[in-house]
């Protein structure tokens, strides 16, 4: 009677634990860890050379001020004038290769669509704040679309909104097809 009674109680045990992890709300691993770095000012962002038929590249230089963190890294972020939040992918987060206060981290992200119109840029940092924005004029050249960046206060209308994030995928751009496909559709991020 006893081990019937301690068998019950296991299963009721493993069981509870079971659904008390369940209840959480399932995230994807990020490839490796990291943290938003708590302090960075953008240096520079201009618009990049590589286009492709769905995006423009943005490169820039970011720095990593102080307070620093281990492994710790910034997103950027796109907003559209008629969405009520931005999209930050995890392909465009970048990671600082070390803790030095004054690194400069350069990049080159798809971040921008290839259609006419007017975005928002953003570097986030910390708890997904703004800390340095463009507002992106993209223009239909002759052979291809055309950017301009203008500085833009982190609370004008245009980014002044929250950003959806997806996890760090590791990658420095989009791919084709999956995921985690080996097959980059950005010849020029980094």
């Amino acid at each position: 009677m006893a081990t019937n009674a301690r068998r019950w109680a296991a299963t009721v045990s493993i069981t509870g634990m079971l659904l008390a992890g369940s209840a959480a709300p399932a995230r994807a691993a990020d490839p490796a860890d990291w943290t938003m770095a708590p302090c960075v000012t953008v240096v520079d962002m201009q618009p990049g050379l590589d286009q492709s038929r769905l995006y423009n590249v943005v490169e820039g230089a970011v720095a990593q001020c102080g307070p620093v963190v281990e492994a710790g890294g910034f997103r950027l972020a796109t907003y559209r004038p008629d969405g009520a939040t931005g999209y930050a992918p995890g392909y465009n987060v970048r990671l600082f290769a070390s803790t030095d206060v004054g690194e400069v981290r350069d990049f080159g992200a798809a971040a921008l669509p290839t259609e006419e119109g007017e975005f928002g840029l953003c570097v986030l940092a910390g708890d997904n704040e703004r800390v340095g924005c463009y507002r992106a004029v993209v223009t239909r050249g002759e052979e291809a679309y055309e950017d301009v960046l203008y500085p833009l206060p982190t609370d004008d209308p245009l980014v002044d909104k929250d950003a959806i994030t997806s996890p760090y995928t590791g990658a420095s751009g989009p791919t084709r097809g999956e995921e985690n496909s080996a097959w980059p559709a950005c010849g020029t991020c980094f």
